[in-house]
């Protein structure tokens, strides 16, 4: 990535790990979404300028009024089919209750990962539909119960219930995440029908100051915090109103110009709004915002070359042509795109501070050996380079780590969970494999990083470059019942048959899998053969609490199968017993027990699933 987006991509990255950044999301990020109920349906300006065009022309008979609809813009029609019928007849023709219906894109489900985690606590949407709320709900997958709330704001009753919650009240405190829906919810309206919450008419529009709780909250929010702009091209009426709002607050602003700040450091102060543009420019309401910001902060300069006056405002902004310069083929840059990048960035730096040594896995490791850097940064050093983490060290590396399709969805099922998650729900939950196509799943780093780090790890020891872009995919498989299954190669003879190594949590395994195995009687006249399975017991959190269980049995517990015999073995004996990187190697399982199989029932084999599991 060249210097300049490096430096800009890097800025907004460490004003999110300070918390200081809101994303303020507009119809941009929800264009691609689609409707199951309504395949028709596309959430777009036009598609609602022609529903209620279609009503206008089948309601005043041609010639009757004299006047022409057929230019005006959106909310103009709004308030045209209001008159003639009223605000409802205006909602249902210009589709907002198929907004209620939109499947969640992949810019949402990286958002609401974001927010998992703790790194976005507040949004701000100016659209109707209900893909991020959806999209932080499926992230919970088959277990709701767990559910952290999405406290959704769209009116003062629901800014009072839950806009002063911070934590929630669970033994992990995880922060409460609240999303602003500006102009209204679709998904309130298909519940209640009553379309005043839904500002879509010119009046409404032209009254929006009179819903003060909205416009107390966006001036706070530009005052304190740095509003990242994504979805934010068009000039229409429901963008327009909300952009003088911010601009106004902007130019409420004086401190830089009392203090002279010089122009090139209004961008650094902690406000800064960011702009992601699609277009290789930018709008003219994007311009405005960054002009308002640019204008309230800096200190007044006599300098009239347009270039030194324009120049400073770009220095938070990534347009299209940056696309190109984070991996992507094209001079576009998509919601889903962006939020991919951000999401996979921030994954970086988090697999970073955790294997640091304030980290969690850093502790864990340290439980272990006297060398626990040597692990740390076997780990560091593969998935996420360190200019990756906001370091200004491009070097030859690639910018998002050498496994970016970890962090991505797994091309067979690009509704299920992102494949590094994917990879974890199996040797989380084995019993509840095979996972059903579309079901989400997403545990955060903020939960559990000792499990997350040390998979991890362990995903990178076995299997070296095979763990490339796609994240291995073609590579791991899954035995439902059991875990996640990796063949193991020995570097030194690349040739042998490889070992079968199958993950598997330590809950999962005490709870689940060790009883699997040895429940299930064979005839006796069925002879197993030599081959061994073995099982590493990886390490898991305690619930609301900072610290893990240590898990130490191995042979104790091993039982027969029909292949041959089951070896578990825990993550913390198999790092003791390596003592570093280069020396784990697939001859250090059977030096830590004994390979013949012992007496006792056996167990079939659950058949192997493989592909991206």
């Amino acid at each position: 990535m060249p210097p300049e987006t490096h430096e800009r991509f890097n800025r907004l990255l460490r004003r999110m790990f300070e918390g200081r950044v809101i994303p303020f999301v507009g119809a941009g990020i929800s264009l691609s979404a689609t409707c199951d109920e309504d395949l028709d349906f596309k959430p777009t300006t036009e598609f609602m300028r022609r529903g209620l065009c279609r009503f206008l022309a089948n309601t005043v008979k041609e010639g009757s009024i004299p006047y022409d609809f057929q230019d005006d813009r959106l909310d103009q029609l709004a308030e045209l089919v209001a008159i003639f019928g009223d605000k409802t007849t205006a909602c249902e023709h210009a589709g907002i209750h198929s907004f209620a219906g939109l499947r969640p894109t992949p810019a949402h489900r990286y958002l609401a990962c974001l927010a998992r985690e703790g790194l976005i606590t507040e949004i701000i949407s100016t659209n109707y539909d209900c893909c991020i709320e959806e999209a932080f709900r499926q992230s919970f997958g088959p277990f709701p119960q767990n559910q952290t709330p999405l406290r959704v704001i769209c009116d003062l009753p629901s800014y009072q219930h839950g806009g002063g919650e911070a934590w929630t009240d669970t033994l992990d405190r995880n922060p409460v995440p609240r999303l602003y829906k500006i102009n209204g919810c679709a998904g309130d309206y298909s519940s209640t029908g009553d379309a005043s919450r839904i500002i879509l008419t010119q009046r409404q529009l032209q009254r929006f100051r009179e819903r003060q709780w909205a416009q107390d909250m966006l001036r706070d929010r530009a005052r304190r915090y740095a509003l990242l702009f994504v979805g934010f091209g068009s000039d229409e009426p429901q963008v327009r109103h909300t952009t003088i709002t911010i601009a106004e607050e902007f130019a409420t602003h004086t401190h830089g110009r009392s203090r002279g700040i010089p122009p090139c450091q209004a961008a650094d102060q902690p406000n800064a709004p960011f702009i992601v543009a699609y277009e290789e420019t930018l709008s003219f309401v994007q311009l405005q915002l960054l002009h308002a910001f640019q204008e309230a902060w800096s200190a007044p300069t006599e300098d009239t070359n347009p270039k030194q006056r324009i120049e400073p405002l770009l220095k938070n902004v990534l347009l299209g042509t940056d696309a190109s310069k984070l991996g992507h083929n094209g001079s576009q840059m998509p919601a889903d795109l962006f939020f991919q990048k951000l999401f996979t960035a921030a994954c970086c730096r988090l697999i970073a501070i955790h294997a640091g040594k304030a980290g969690r896995f850093f502790q864990w490791l340290s439980d272990l050996t006297d060398r626990p850097s040597l692990w740390s940064e076997h780990l560091v050093n593969h998935v996420c380079p360190r200019h990756a983490c906001g370091w200004p060290d491009p070097g030859s590396q690639p910018y998002f780590g050498y496994a970016p399709g970890l962090f991505q969805p797994a091309a067979i099922d690009p509704r299920g969970p992102l494949l590094l998650w994917r990879y974890a729900f199996a040797v989380r939950h084995p019993d509840r494999l095979p996972l059903k196509d579309g079901t989400d799943w997403y545990l955060p780093f903020l939960e559990d990083s000792v499990f997350l780090s040390s998979l991890l790890l362990f995903l990178i020891l076995m299997m070296g470059d095979r763990l490339n872009v796609t994240g291995g995919s073609a590579v791991v498989g899954t035995r439902p019942g059991l875990g996640l299954e990796i063949p193991l190669i020995d570097k030194g003879t690349p040739t042998s048959d490889p070992m079968n190594i199958i993950l598997v949590a330590r809950k999962a395994w005490s709870d689940k899998v060790s009883l699997k195995i040895t429940s299930t009687k064979l005839p006796e006249t069925v002879a197993p053969a030599s081959r061994v399975l073995w099982f590493v017991v990886l390490p898991e959190m305690k619930s609301g609490k900072q610290e893990w269980v240590r898990w130490k049995e191995h042979s104790s517990d091993s039982g027969p199968l029909r292949i041959g015999r089951a070896v578990p073995i825990s993550a913390e004996e198999l790092l003791q017993r390596a003592d570093k990187p280069e020396r784990f190697s697939p001859g250090i399982f059977p030096n830590i027990v004994a390979t013949s199989p012992p007496p006792g029932p056996r167990a079939r084999l659950v058949p192997l699933t493989r592909g991206a599991s």
